[in-house]
């Protein structure tokens, strides 16, 4: 089993088990422990798990299980952007002696 706790805060004590709310490291999801893998704790709901084969991250449930949060196996997302979702600004078509907002606006502020 190749796996690294990456944190952990301990929460309470649960039949002389210290039960701790983790963040662990595992090569793939078939190291991921098991609530009560790790000597003398039990991994607490909440607890997560990142699967570096597959960068897919996990969720400990309040039954023990560990809940694959990233939508499957191998689910990357990726974002491709484009010229399009960076709209540029149009050069403005009033000119020199144009006022802003017409004339009445323009005489509203002379007294």
């Amino acid at each position: 089993m190749a796996y690294a706790v990456m944190s952990r805060k301990f929460l309470q004590y649960e039949n002389e088990l210290s039960v701790e709310r983790m963040e662990i490291c595992v090569d793939t999801a078939s190291d991921l422990p098991t609530a009560d893998g790790i000597t003398g704790c039990k991994i607490a709901q909440g607890s997560i798990a990142w699967d570096v084969s597959t960068g897919d991250f996990y969720g400990m449930s309040s039954t023990g299980e560990w809940i694959n949060q990233s939508g499957g196996a191998n689910a990357v997302q990726t974002l491709e952007l484009t010229a399009d979702d960076y709209p540029v600004a149009v050069e403005s078509e009033v000119t020199e002696n144009d006022t802003m907002g017409g004339s009445e606006s323009a005489e509203a502020g002379v007294q």
